[in-house]
C-alpha cells in the first residue's frame, strides 16, 4: 500500500511542475482538507521526500488530520508510528489501536499489522484465531506478506496445524503476487528468496509437492538470479546432472561460480573438481587448488582430500607432502575414508614422515571399516611385515580412534 502510493507520487511527478510546485500543491490541497494529500504529505514528512526535511511531528499532524477523514493509510502510518516511536513513545496499544481502524477499513496492511499483534500479544492479548482470522483478510485482498504469515505458521504448526504442503501453497502465492516468475520483481524481498528456495526444495525431493524438476529449477533460478547462493548452487548440480533441465557443464559452471564466489563451500569444492576435469571450463589444476582451498578451510571434508592429493602429486601447487599430510589429517579427523586410506600409504612407504606400520595399519583399518576395499587389502600386506604384538596394538589404536570419533 505504501509503495502504490510513492508510484501515485512518481506518476505526478511527471506532469510539468517542478520540485518544489508539486509540493506546493500537495501542501495547498492538503491544508484545504484533502486527505489524500494530507497522507501524502505526511508520507514526504515521515520519510524526508521531495526535498523536505524529514518531521516526525509534522508527519503525525498530517496523518492524524487524515485519519480523522477515515484515510485507512494515514491510520497504518500512525500505528507504525508508534509500535516504532516515531515522534513519539513507542506504545503498542496505541499502535494496535490504528492498526485495528485502518484493517476495519479495508487497508491490507493494517489488517497484516493488526495480525502481527494478535500473533504476538503485542498490544494486546495474543490470539492466534484472531491473527488468522485477519491474515487471511489481507491474504484474500492479495496482500503477499499476509500470505508468507500464513505459509510460516503452517510450516513451524504455531497457531496452525502444522502442515508443509499448505505452507508451500501459501508461500508460492506470495511469491506470484510479488514477481512473475522471470526475474521482474515488483516487491521482491530476502524473504521472497528464502520461500522460493524452499518451494525448490519441496519440488526437488518431494516434500511438500510432488516431485517436479522442472518445477524445481524454475523456483531455483528465480532465488538465484536474485543472487541466493544456495539456489545457485542448487541450479547449477541440476545442469550438471542435467536434472529438469539439459545437462549443460558451462551452464553448471556458470551457477556454481557464483555461488562459490559467495563463499558457499560446496560450489567451491565443486568448481574446484570441475576444474581439475575440465567440466565446463578450460582444464586448470591451478584454479582447481584454489577453490579447493577455500572449501578446504571451510571444513570440507573432501574438499581436504582432493587438495592433499593435489600436494601429494604437484598437480596445480609445488608438490609438498607435509602440505599433503596435513590436509590428509584434516579430512581424516572428519572420517574421510580416502584421506584415511591416504595417511596409510604414507605411512606404509615413508613418503613423507617416517615410516611407521602401526600408524599405517591402524589407519588401514580405520579405512577399511569405512568401505574402502583397498585398505582391507593393503592390511593383509602389511600384517605379514608385522609381529602380532604390533597387530595387536595398531588395532588397540584404531579402536581408541574409532571410539574417540564417534
Amino acid at each position: 500500500m505504501l509503495k502504490a502510493f510513492f508510484f501515485i507520487l512518481l506518476l505526478l511527478a511527471e506532469k510539468s511542475w517542478s520540485e518544489d510546485q508539486y509540493t506546493e500543491q500537495i501542501i495547498m490541497k492538503a491544508e484545504q482538507g484533502d486527505p489524500a494529500s494530507q497522507t501524502m504529505l505526511g508520507l514526504i514528512y515521515r520519510s524526508g521526500l521531495r526535498g523536505i526535511e524529514k518531521d516526525s511531528a509534522r508527519a503525525l499532524y498530517w496523518f492524524k488530520a487524515a485519519s480523522a477523514q477515515r484515510s485507512p493509510l494515514a491510520q497504518s502510518n500512525l500505528g507504525h508510528m508508534h509500535k516504532n516511536g516515531e515522534g513519539v513513545p513507542k506504545d503498542n496499544k496505541q499502535a494496535f489501536h490504528w492498526y485495528q481502524s485502518a484493517a476495519s477499513l479495508g487497508s491490507r496492511e493494517g489488517q497484516e499489522y493488526l495480525a502481527n499483534m494478535y500473533e504476538t500479544g503485542s498490544g494486546t492479548s495474543q490470539d492466534y484465531e484472531q491473527a488468522i482470522k485477519w491474515y487471511k483478510k489481507a491474504a484474500n485482498n492479495g496482500f503477499a506478506p499476509a500470505m508468507k504469515s500464513l505459509g510460516r505458521m503452517n510450516l513451524s504448526g504455531k497457531g496452525l496445524p502444522q502442515d508443509t504442503r499448505k505452507a508451500i501453497e501459501w508461500f508460492t502465492l506470495s511469491i506470484e503476487e510479488s514477481t512473475n516468475l522471470q526475474g521482474n520483481a515488483r516487491e521482491y524481498s530476502t524473504d521472497d528468496n528464502d520461500y522460493a528456495v524452499l518451494i525448490g526444495i519441496s519440488y526437488h525431493h518431494g516434500e511438500g509437492n510432488p516431485q517436479n524438476l522442472v518445477q524445481a529449477q524454475k523456483w531455483y533460478r528465480l532465488a538465484a538470479q536474485h543472487g541466493d547462493s544456495g539456489a545457485q548452487f542448487s541450479l547449477g548440480t541440476m545442469y550438471y546432472d542435467g536434472e529438469g533441465v539439459i545437462q549443460d557443464y558451462k551452464e553448471s559452471a556458470k551457477w556454481r561460480r557464483l555461488a562459490a564466489e559467495q563463499g558457499l563451500p560446496e560450489a567451491q569444492y565443486s568448481m574446484g573438481t570441475m576444474y581439475y576435469n575440465g567440466e565446463g571450463v578450460i582444464q586448470d589444476y591451478k584454479e582447481s587448488a584454489k577453490w579447493l582451498r577455500l572449501a578446504a578451510e571451510q571444513g570440507r571434508s573432501d574438499a581436504q582430500y582432493n587438495l592433499g592429493y593435489l600436494y601429494s602429486s604437484g598437480k596445480g601447487v609445488v608438490q609438498d607432502l607435509q602440505e599433503a599430510l596435513k590436509w590428509f589429517l584434516s579430512g581424516a579427523e572428519q572420517n574421510e575414508e580416502r584421506s584415511q586410506h591416504s595417511l596409510g600409504t604414507m605411512y606404509h612407504s615413508g613418503e613423507g614422515v617416517i615410516q611407521d606400520f602401526k600408524l599405517a595399519h591402524m589407519w588401514y583399518n580405520i579405512a577399511a571399516a569405512n568401505g574402502v576395499a583397498e585398505s582391507k587389502v593393503n592390511r593383509g600386506i602389511i600384517e605379514k611385515k608385522m609381529s602380532a604384538e604390533a597387530i595387536n596394538q595398531a588395532q588397540d589404536m584404531a579402536r581408541e580412534w574409532i571410539k574417540k570419533h564417534q
